[in-house]
């Protein structure tokens, strides 16, 4: 039907300068004193989720105040498709709060929710195809031998949302506009208002979230201690998913990037090798940055 063929999926990131320095502790962070690390996988990320998951399509979340970013470049010359630009006063990280906006958006089927300072990985393309397999309102990913607390058992930055089951059972409030009330200049206030409406307050949506703990040779995952286990789906659901749609050179720099979902990276060393894959996005994106001597002294792309 007309109305089907206009649902679509997006992948959500949030990009705002920060304020604080309560960086200290992400000892598991090796760029945490890079004021500029938010950037630095842009165009990276525009072509890796096109190519990996070409049924969504990317949003960047961008509060005004990146205007004033060297950095700010690169969004002058990508499709403006991509970027909506919001303004709101915060302290801390209330701006985080924006990367849950389409989730309220009319004809959006799911909402995949990433940080901007990483890249996904091959258990996360996977698990996406099963998740929207299982008609469930929720999946978190647990990609790192510390998320098994009870804060990390859904992850901000590593959720995919059933905006239909969402919006139906009105979880995290009736609008946007509710939801961003719930916003406070506590650090990670976004991850607060979902834990707290999913897990803290709620024990009925337990039969409605998937829990993915992604297990590598870097990272052996266990299960959150919780009163009542999620869904789990055994392996197989997930090494059945093909990806063949994928080119094993660009799963190859994916899995040599990053150790665990959601790590911090920099991509800007193989941006090379990635713009020169014979795919329509790359070519675009290249053409893009070569348009701009700035972008490409930022980016490091030599002119090839």
């Amino acid at each position: 039907s007309a109305k089907s063929r206009q649902m679509k999926n997006i992948i959500s990131y949030v990009l705002f300068e920060k304020k604080t320095k309560s960086d200290n502790d992400r000892y598991w962070d090796h760029l945490k004193l890079d004021k500029n690390r938010y950037w630095y996988n842009i165009p990276a990320i525009l072509i890796i989720n096109s190519i990996c998951l070409p049924e969504y399509e990317t949003k960047f979340y961008v509060h005004n105040s990146c205007k004033t970013n060297s950095y700010h470049e690169i969004f002058k010359i990508l499709d403006p498709k991509y970027i909506e630009y919001f303004d709101m006063p915060y302290k801390n990280t209330e701006p985080s709060m924006y990367r849950m906006k389409p989730v309220w958006l009319e004809n959006v089927d799911y909402v995949l929710c990433r940080d901007i300072d990483s890249i996904f990985t091959e258990p996360e393309i996977r698990a996406a195809y099963a998740f929207m397999n299982t008609g469930k309102l929720l999946m978190t990913l647990r990609s790192h031998k510390n998320h098994i607390t009870i804060s990390c058992a859904i992850l901000a930055g590593l959720c995919h949302f059933n905006v239909k089951q969402f919006n139906e059972r009105k979880c995290l409030g009736k609008s946007f506009e509710q939801y961003m009330e719930m916003a406070t200049d506590k650090w990670s206030c976004d991850q607060e208002a979902i834990l707290t409406h999913f897990l803290h307050n709620n024990n009925s949506y337990q039969n409605d979230i998937v829990d993915f703990p992604i297990q590598t040779k870097y990272h052996s995952v266990g299960n959150v201690e919780i009163i009542k286990p999620m869904i789990q789906l055994p392996d197989i659901t997930y090494s059945n998913i093909n990806l063949d749609h994928i080119p094993t050179e660009l799963l190859a720099i994916m899995n040599q990037l990053t150790q665990w979902a959601g790590q911090p990276i920099d991509t800007r060393m193989y941006l090379n090798r990635i713009l020169n894959l014979e795919y329509p996005i790359c070519a675009d994106i290249k053409k893009a940055i070569l348009s701009n001597k700035k972008v490409m002294k930022l980016y490091s792309i030599k002119e090839i």
